[in-house]
């Protein structure tokens, strides 16, 4: 029994004599909490009606405002309105021109678009609408791929560096003829070909068992988005490993960034029921910005057009990766 002792006394105090470990042990399930307090303040998100407005409706829109539990959205096309409601992250979507309006509904909220048309004005008809199959899950599903991405390139780019830099791998690659660029670049080329791989085989085992139907216009969204969005991810990894140097604190960081991120960046629920800061925190993330590029490209049947939304998420994809990688290089040390 001595010995048990010994040794679950020797393991405990490997974890309690690093000051990382000590802090994140203790700090990260404390962190979580808050972020998941903040965050869900105004109620879980599947408690709320999200009805998607297409077009100028005012009147239709004042009276949603006196709903309670029902939060206002907009999407530019039909396509996407339906997108929202076939993947269950709409409730009903306003649509009519002159000659009135339209709650289009799936079956099971029936009654509670009889109801909200009652009190429209113009009074609304009701269109019941069969929903693809699999809702919530075609919802899921780019927001899984998003998840992938950012990690491949926190991890790729932010641990993998730290992890060269310790066992002095960088150092003695200083040394060499080889230019640091070069194998900085390198590291993204990798990672662009296996994350590619990854994507693309993902998104056709999730055409074949969701239903997805993805025309070309998607396909270069797709791959647009997976190439800036892993740079993007990159770019911050990088920037954490030349602002850290110990190699397990840095994987301790990576791990703290992924909380908020995951709950902020609508990879598993739209954001629109948050209070309105977190909402325009939450557009300025670039895993936002590359979720919603999946979304378009997978579920509302995207064409090769660009329009103002998507050339706003092309934007902040871009702006993270210049900024995180300008700021990486002046520095970063290579010992």
């Amino acid at each position: 029994m001595r010995a048990l002792w010994v040794l679950t006394k020797i393991r405990a105090l490997e974890v309690l004599r690093s000051r990382s470990s000590t802090f994140w042990f203790f700090a990260l399930p404390a962190l979580i909490f808050g972020v998941l307090a903040f965050v869900f303040q105004n109620g879980h998100p599947f408690e709320v009606r999200r009805v998607v407005v297409l077009g100028e409706h005012p009147a239709a829109e004042a009276v949603l405002a006196r709903q309670e539990g029902v939060w206002v959205t907009h999407e530019p096309t039909v396509e996407r309105a339906f997108a929202r409601l076939d993947s269950a992250d709409a409730t009903a979507v306003i649509l009519g021109d002159g000659g009135g309006l339209s709650v289009v509904v799936s079956p099971k909220d029936e009654l509670f678009a009889i109801g909200l048309a009652s009190k429209l004005t113009p009074s609304a008809g009701v269109t019941v609408r069969t929903p693809r199959p699999h809702g919530y899950l075609r919802f899921l599903f780019p927001g899984l791929l998003a998840q992938g991405v950012v990690l491949a390139g926190l991890f790729g780019m932010g641990y993998a560096m730290a992890k060269y830099r310790q066992s002095l791998f960088l150092k003695k690659l200083a040394t060499t003829p080889l230019p640091r660029w070069k194998f900085v670049l390198s590291q993204m080329l990798a990672r662009v070909m296996l994350v590619s791989a990854q994507i693309a085989f993902l998104v056709v085992l999730g055409t074949a068992t969701l239903g997805l139907s993805i025309t070309a216009g998607g396909v270069a969204y797709l791959a647009a988005a997976t190439v800036l969005g892993l740079f993007a991810f990159m770019g911050i990894g990088f920037l954490i490993a030349a602002l850290i140097k110990s190699e397990s604190i840095v994987a301790d960081v990576i791990n703290a960034v992924s909380v908020p991120i995951a709950l902020l960046s609508e990879l598993f629920f739209s954001t629109e029921s948050m209070p309105q800061a977190l909402r325009v925190l939450s557009a300025a993330l670039p895993s936002t910005a590359l979720v919603r590029l999946y979304r378009h490209a997978l579920l509302s049947h995207a064409t090769a057009d660009v329009s103002a939304t998507t050339l706003q998420d092309f934007a902040v994809l871009i702006g993270w990766t210049a900024v995180t990688f300008a700021l990486s290089s002046r520095v970063f040390r290579f010992t």
